[in-house]
């Protein structure tokens, strides 16, 4: 009886090679063919680097968001600008704030500077007492016909025409034929201080600027 023969074929290692085929001899294969098909370990270990590096790439692919992995440099780079620009805006709305600051006080120092400096812990216990504090402005004629009952009325300063001066009294409210406000809780010179203080907050964040002059 004539049985038709199969061929098989087995792959490894070249080291291993006599003794594989001493195994198929003794299995009782009858023809057995060496045919050299080597792999170098090189080749060897580039495989398993390469199998390495796919298993890298898909825990990546799970790890990062994948619009992050597809951003161009042309991409990033607007980013970067968005970000500098938005930091850019952030000290110029700051340097705007302080300004608006200043503006405010130098008013209100303009308003009192023609009474002089005070301090105004000295009128606090009156005005716990109940009393009240008045920086007041009228023409000469008027001032020297001023009458006011039961009112301290000193006068502090005067130019030209203009006179000056504090009235101190029970009265929540006084003559209005004249130009009057409460005694303000901060001086000419707090507020000389306070504008110190901002102008040199302006600079600092003019400085932090410079930085950003190069881009």
């Amino acid at each position: 009886m004539i049985t038709e023969f199969r061929k098989l074929t087995l792959i490894a290692r070249e080291g291993k090679r006599e003794a594989l085929t001493m195994a198929m001899q003794e299995l009782g294969l009858l023809h057995v063919v060496q045919e050299s098909v080597v792999i170098s370990d090189t080749a060897e270990e580039l495989i398993h680097k390469q199998n390495l590096i796919n298993r890298m790439i898909r825990l990546l692919e799970h790890e990062i968001d994948h619009e992050e992995i597809l951003l161009t440099t042309s991409d990033r780079a607007i980013k970067e600008d968005e970000v500098l620009l938005n930091e850019l805006q952030l000290i110029e709305e700051k340097i705007d704030r302080i300004r608006h600051k200043i503006e405010k006080l130098e008013k209100r120092k303009e308003r009192v500077a023609p009474w002089g400096d005070y301090d105004y812990s000295k009128f606090t216990k009156l005005i716990n007492n109940g009393l009240f504090v008045y920086l007041c402005r009228a023409n000469k004629k008027r001032f020297d016909k001023l009458d006011i009952n039961n009112a301290i009325v000193e006068a502090v300063n005067q130019f030209g025409q203009e006179v000056f001066f504090v009235v101190i009294t029970s009265q929540k409210e006084i003559d209005a034929s004249f130009e009057s406000f409460p005694l303000p809780r901060i001086s000419p010179s707090e507020i000389s201080s306070e504008l110190e203080f901002l102008n040199q907050k302006v600079q600092q964040e003019r400085q932090s600027l410079q930085p950003y002059a190069s881009y």
